[in-house]
């Protein structure tokens, strides 16, 4: 069975339910993009995110979103996930949670 947050290789990861039902309904081989929503990255402190998506070693793309990440820290955030996961492109992305930066 493959969930509905799952397409064509891209993989968006919602918050943590996502991220558990993923870990048991994807191939991680397939995923080759992955998006991190804020709800996901609020759940997990960030090496306890990393050592769960690393799972994902095919990932080329990765999309985060910043809604719950202190802007003096997103580049050090940046560095962690591209360093780490060895990914080739990084984007920043928002959910626009009314309590993240970007709901204001």
């Amino acid at each position: 069975m493959k969930p509905k947050n799952f397409t064509i290789g891209r993989l968006s990861l919602w918050d943590k339910e996502d991220l558990l039902t993923a870990e048991s309904k994807v191939d991680p081989s397939l995923v080759t993009h992955l998006d991190i929503c804020a709800k996901c990255y609020q759940a997990y402190p960030i090496d306890e995110l990393i050592t769960k998506i690393r799972r994902y070693n095919n990932i080329d793309t990765l999309h985060l979103a910043d809604d719950f990440i202190p802007d003096s820290e997103m580049e050090s955030v940046k560095n962690k996930f591209v360093n780490e996961l060895n990914v080739f492109n990084f984007e920043w992305s928002h959910d626009c949670l009314v309590n993240g930066k970007h709901g204001r």
